[in-house]
């Protein structure tokens, strides 16, 4: 439908006359009468007014132009109720509910002048290298070589999207891959995890990434460090996996102040598994609770 529709459609279900909507948006009844016929469009401070009063998203009074993605997880914000909302309750199109409740949190925790001082990782994100990679922060440029390792579609049942709102780290187009590396970006600077790219030496390529970050919560996980590792199916090997995890696991507790070492293996990652039994982890008996209050399973640890 056309905004003209949908605004008319909607003063008549909440059962208002175009003169009762016309005095709580502070303007005439010819205007809201304009609107109804497609002559005038309300202003921004307007639809932000109307938006408040019938409870939709500006994008949903337009006609729905554009076709909303959170920012921070890419999913797609097909319905008004999967949209964040700020304190006065107005929509905040660029999220979904979910992480823009997480970035609050995160935001409380991780301030500036906060926990985010205490770790190294923070100050200076780490070059790690061992005998045949080359770990360094994510850029920009890596944009064209992360592709093949998330838009892999084999290697997706490996990657670890426990507790991410929905996103799968499934990313097949440039933009999806470029806005996921600007997240990360702004992630690190705000203290929230770092993200590493993975560069096999001897073929000069990015082959996955790395993410660190310490868990706060108020499970048996609570303050240690989250080990991220996402390669591409063809390396998802026992020995590139474990010369990985023996390169970046060292320094996690002096770069993050952990108190241990938490990763995830699922049941079929056979290879992964292995690799995390030869570097000294342990299955964990316990289960990631996740901020919906979901337990997830399927994580090692080392202390």
């Amino acid at each position: 439908m056309e905004m003209k529709e949908i605004l008319k459609s909607l003063r008549e279900k909440n059962r208002l006359t175009q003169g009762q909507l016309a005095e709580r948006m502070m303007v005439t009844r010819q205007a809201v009468s304009r609107w109804e016929t497609g002559e005038t469009q309300p202003n921004t401070d307007t639809l932000k007014l109307l938006s408040q009063e019938f409870n939709v998203s500006i994008n949903t009074l337009l006609g729905s132009p554009r076709q909303l993605v959170c920012q921070c997880c890419g999913m797609i914000l097909s319905e008004d109720e999967m949209i964040s909302r700020e304190a006065d309750g107005s929509y905040n199109e660029n999220f979904c509910k979910w992480c823009h409740a997480d970035i609050k949190v995160k935001s409380t925790i991780l301030k500036p002048n906060g926990r985010k001082c205490d770790m190294k990782i923070y100050e200076k994100c780490p070059v790690l290298e061992s005998k045949n990679f080359l770990v360094r922060q994510t850029k920009n440029d890596d944009c064209e070589e992360l592709l093949k390792v998330y838009g892999d579609k084999n290697a997706l049942p490996f990657f670890n999207s426990d507790n991410c709102d929905g996103d799968n780290f499934y990313y097949p187009t440039k933009e999806r891959m470029t806005d996921a590396i600007n997240f990360w970006s702004s992630s690190y600077e705000n203290g929230w995890f770092a993200r590493l790219s993975i560069i096999d030496k001897l073929a000069s390529n990015i082959i996955g990434t790395v993410e660190l970050c310490l868990r706060v919560s108020d499970d048996a996980f609570n303050q240690m460090g989250i080990l991220r590792i996402d390669v591409r199916s063809d390396y998802e090997k026992e020995s590139v996996l474990s010369e990985l995890i023996a390169l970046i696991a060292p320094c996690m507790p002096e770069l993050l102040g952990c108190t241990g070492i938490l990763t995830k293996a699922p049941i079929y990652a056979v290879e992964r598994i292995h690799a995390l039994l030869n570097t000294g982890f342990s299955k964990s008996e316990h289960l990631l609770i996740g901020k919906t209050g979901f337990a997830y399973d399927g994580y090692w640890t080392k202390d």
